[in-house]
């Protein structure tokens, strides 16, 4: 009777043992694993915010190419390429306004706010005082302005530009990185739980076997 008490009593024990191990391991490794799952979502919307904020460039420079592309044409020779050739630059000129407005109603992160604000101003002078004035030369077929412009104004608002740029862009890469290493570290610690979840099972059941063993198994009587 005393020797069936206390075998229950330790599987009792044990199993409650083997519950808890499990029990905490596994929520252990699964807030880790949901945590470096979010900081996958985090990295990928700044990667996204990163793209965004540097197509406002890259769509106004290709919106300044095609209008180049356009002056051969203000001569009045081909007015379907002329025409259709503005039309592109347009597209692509709208194009970097609607990343900049995406941008710009996006959350800011510590210290961006200043600086969006700044981008915003170098970027509404770099469309309207640059690349507008270029549509406009180039409307009136007025092609030794256009050039003047091109080759001095709009660059330099291109290059004033950049500066707020190179910064806000900066921040995303950096917030990138943090995020990068933040998931590598919860992904480990997860890893690590669910081993040591599974040695100290291995671990338990051994200790459980060799008890039973010992209390249902008697030496031989001399």
């Amino acid at each position: 009777m005393l020797k069936n008490t206390r075998l229950t009593t330790i599987l009792t024990l044990s199993g409650l043992f083997l519950f808890f191990v499990f029990l905490a391991s596994s929520l252990l490794s699964v807030i880790y694993l949901n945590r470096s799952a979010e900081s996958l979502k985090n990295l990928n919307h700044e990667v996204s915010a990163t793209l965004g904020v540097a197509d406002t460039t890259n769509w106004i420079r290709a919106a300044r190419t095609t209008l180049l592309a356009a002056v051969p044409y203000a001569d009045g020779s081909n007015p379907e390429a002329f025409n259709a050739a503005l039309a592109q630059a347009r597209f692509y000129y709208d194009g970097g306004l609607r990343f900049m407005q995406a941008y710009q109603a996006a959350p800011k992160m510590a210290g961006e706010a200043e600086l969006s604000r700044e981008l915003a101003a170098r970027y509404n002078d770099y469309t309207q005082q640059g690349v507008g004035a270029l549509f406009t030369a180039l409307q009136k077929r007025d092609v030794p302005a256009f050039l003047m412009l091109a080759g001095t104004k709009v660059v330099a608002l291109d290059e004033a530009y950049r500066v707020p740029l190179d910064k806000v862009i900066a921040i995303h890469k950096q917030s990138a990185v943090n995020i990068t290493q933040q998931a590598d570290t919860d992904t480990h610690i997860a890893y690590v739980a669910a081993g040591v979840s599974v040695i100290l099972f291995i671990l338990a059941s051994v200790i459980v076997a060799v008890g039973l063993k010992k209390l249902l198994i008697k030496p031989p009587r001399r």
